[in-house]
């Protein structure tokens, strides 16, 4: 069973980053770490840019994570998934929780 996470869209991060934006920028100055404005903006720009290609990529883990659970035959219900993504009772596996069933069925297939 995947991760039942939501995946941020493109869009919404894009405007996040450009709210924290100027406000890294504040604080970068605040705090001394640049001395320049120009400085201080370059230094915010690389950390947003990099808070996006995080993103980015793990919203390519949890796409990339769910087909290989639909290829699998597995169920995209989240109704029975707890918040950390682990259903009761069981334990998290490669992406995210997987429950006993998985660990059975994993097993039968080992046999066979």
């Amino acid at each position: 069973m995947c991760v039942s996470a939501m995946q941020v869209s493109l869009r919404s991060t894009l405007l996040l980053a450009a709210v924290k934006l100027p406000l890294n920028v504040a604080l970068i100055l605040a705090i001394g770490a640049a001395t320049h404005g120009s400085a201080a903006l370059l230094l915010a720009a690389r950390i947003e840019l990099l808070g996006l290609a995080t993103t980015l990529a793990c919203n390519a883990y949890m796409r990339v994570c769910i087909r290989r659970e639909r290829v699998r035959g597995g169920s995209s219900s989240r109704s029975s998934v707890g918040a950390a993504g682990v259903r009761p009772g069981g334990k998290a596996g490669a992406c995210g929780g997987q429950d006993g069933a998985g660990e059975q069925r994993q097993a039968k297939d080992k046999e066979v």
